[in-house]
């Protein structure tokens, strides 16, 4: 994980990896539609948009899951 911390405690790195792993738990459980979606969203804010991967792949897992939700209601 090349996540920048500006504040180095132990409890801090066990909450950067807590969050990096529940993101990649979520995205393994993507349905086949959805990770298409995902992965096109986060290569496209990653290259084109200058986002670190991290965070380019967090903000697709969200809106991926928001659109879920939407299609729930």
């Amino acid at each position: 994980m090349n996540a920048i911390l500006y504040y180095n405690s132990p409890d801090t790195l066990d909450y950067e990896e807590s969050i990096f792993s529940q993101t990649q738990s979520l995205i393994y459980a993507l349905e086949k539609g959805e990770r298409e979606e995902f992965e096109e969203r986060a290569s496209i804010m990653e290259f084109e948009g200058g986002l670190s991967r991290e965070e380019a792949e967090w903000r697709a897992l969200r809106i991926v899951l928001d659109n879920r939700m939407k299609m729930a209601v």
